[in-house]
C-alpha cells in the first residue's frame, strides 16, 4: 500500500483563471508537477452538452499558461479533437505561444 497525502486546495471566487492559478500555487506550483522540457497532455472534459460536467475554458487556459511557465516543451490537448473545448484548447496553446514569441511543438 502506498502512503500518500492528498493535495487539495480550495479557493473561492468567480474568476476561474485566477482561482485555478491560486489553487495550483497552494499545492506547490505547476513546476512541482511539470519538469522543464517535459511533454504535457491536457485532457479537458469535452462534455459541453451537459452543463456543469465540463471543464471551463478559463481553467484550461490557466493550465496551459502554468505548464508553459513551468518550462514544458510541448503541450497537447487530447481527447475528441472535434469537440469545441478541444478546438478551443488548441487555439489557446497557439495564442499563448504566439504572445510569448516562442513556438510550442504541437505534434
Amino acid at each position: 500500500m502506498v502512503d500518500r497525502l492528498s493535495e487539495i486546495a480550495v479557493v473561492t471566487g468567480s474568476d476561474y483563471l485566477e482561482n485555478t492559478k491560486k489553487a495550483v500555487t497552494l499545492i506547490g506550483g505547476m513546476d512541482k508537477y511539470v519538469p522543464k522540457n517535459s511533454k504535457v497532455a491536457i485532457l479537458a472534459n469535452p462534455q459541453s452538452n451537459n452543463p456543469g460536467t465540463y471543464t471551463k475554458p478559463e481553467i484550461v487556459r490557466a493550465a496551459i499558461q502554468m505548464c508553459k511557465a513551468a518550462g514544458a516543451s510541448e503541450i497537447s490537448c487530447i481527447g475528441l479533437l472535434s469537440t469545441p473545448i478541444a478546438l478551443l484548447c488548441s487555439a489557446m496553446i497557439l495564442k499563448i505561444s504566439w504572445q510569448s514569441k516562442k513556438p510550442m511543438n504541437m505534434d
